[in-house]
């Protein structure tokens, strides 16, 4: 069989990086002296604050704001730009921003053509790389599409997924696994408290994308993939009482219950586990195990290396960091890393996916795959 390993997707309500937008509270639309300059439709606004009177603002100021309240941009009039050029950028700013909400995608998946001309003049959106994504998904020969956390970036966007990926579902040809993005609420410095969604909104946001694919919400489980192929889909998104942590680990029931469903899968299977957070890093250490990585790391991934040995696991799959590497340790199982298959990897290169050959006698090829 043929699996695809991705991962990272992080869609979001409009298409950009909750890192790249939101600074805190001071993205949120507040401050002394704005008022409403112009309406635009479903609930915009573009505000306005004059210069005149106020003795630390030199020149008019102008700021494109959501219906949730959140800051776009903010342009200064000055001899360059004038108010009407002010307002007709903002303007056509909020209207490509709607645009690339995931609903509007949703509601009508743009097609290929249509995506690529929206790229041109957002090419970094997460939206409409997901878009890309999809369509060359559906195109390319694969059995299974692995996908190993962070599908969102802050819990919006799986009515997207499920749009663009509905002919790989209804087929079954889709595994997901949560991600801290996907589940964990939002860093405060990143989002501001009026717009943070509570866990238990993200919670159920991902049990009703689960029950759509057909997987346990909560919780780690086997499946044979293929005859004479198991998968453990392995839930590590378990955060500490630490603020802000994006850390996580893989409770001991949880490898408990998987050793005794190994117990009584054939011995001579292939196996293999996945899960958001990476067990080993690139080996720059010499040693295979993560570095002390304070809100990143897998807390006991000592403990999750030792369990795969023993299980006899020939190939884990993770996310998480952005960083595609493979890597095998000694007497350990083969680590593929998948960088974020809409952002790329934090060394520089492109999306791409892991295309991974499997069958009853193990892995018989792993290639990167471009994301087209």
């Amino acid at each position: 069989m043929i699996l695809l390993h991705l991962s990272d997707l992080h869609t979001s309500r409009f298409g950009s990086r909750m890192v790249e937008i939101a600074h805190g509270p001071a993205r949120v639309a507040r401050g002394e002296g704005w008022t409403t300059a112009q309406d635009l439709p479903e609930g915009w606004r573009v505000e306005a604050r004059r210069a005149e009177g106020r003795a630390l603002q030199l020149r008019d100021a102008l700021r494109l704001v959501d219906d949730q309240g959140k800051i776009h941009q903010t342009l200064k009039i000055k001899g360059d730009l004038s108010e009407a050029d002010a307002l007709a950028r903002l303007r056509d700013l909020a209207g490509r921003r709607r645009q690339t909400h995931w609903l509007a995608l949703a509601n009508d998946l743009p097609t290929p053509q249509r995506v690529a001309e929206l790229l041109q003049h957002d090419p970094a959106n997460t939206n409409l790389r997901f878009c890309r994504l999809a369509w060359m998904l559906r195109q390319e020969p694969a059995d299974l599409l692995l996908i190993t956390g962070d599908l969102t970036d802050d819990g919006d966007g799986y009515e997207l997924i499920q749009v663009a990926l509905q002919p790989l579902i209804d087929a079954g040809r889709v595994l997901a696994l949560p991600g801290n993005h996907d589940l964990y609420p939002a860093p405060p410095l990143w989002t501001a408290r009026e717009l943070r969604k509570p866990e238990s909104d993200k919670l159920r946001a991902w049990g009703r994308f689960a029950s759509h694919l057909g997987i346990p919400a909560v919780g780690s489980f086997l499946r044979e993939i293929a005859p004479g192929v198991l998968l453990a889909c392995v839930n590590s998104c378990h955060r500490p009482a630490v603020p802000a942590s994006a850390s996580g680990a893989v409770p001991n029931a949880h490898l408990q219950a998987l050793s005794g469903a190994l117990d009584a899968a054939p011995r001579d299977a292939t196996r293999l586990v996945a899960l958001h957070h990476h067990v080993v890093n690139l080996p720059a250490n010499g040693l295979g195990l993560p570095p002390f990585q304070p809100g990143m790391r897998l807390r006991n991934a000592r403990e999750v290396l030792d369990w795969l040995r023993r299980e006899r696991i020939d190939a884990v799959f993770n996310g998480h960091r952005h960083i595609g590497y493979r890597y095998q340790p000694s007497e350990g199982p083969l680590f593929l890393s998948a960088p974020s298959s809409t952002s790329g990897c934090r060394s520089g290169a492109d999306p791409y996916l892991w295309r991974v050959e499997v069958d009853h006698r193990g892995l018989q090829g792993v290639t990167p795959l471009p994301v087209r």
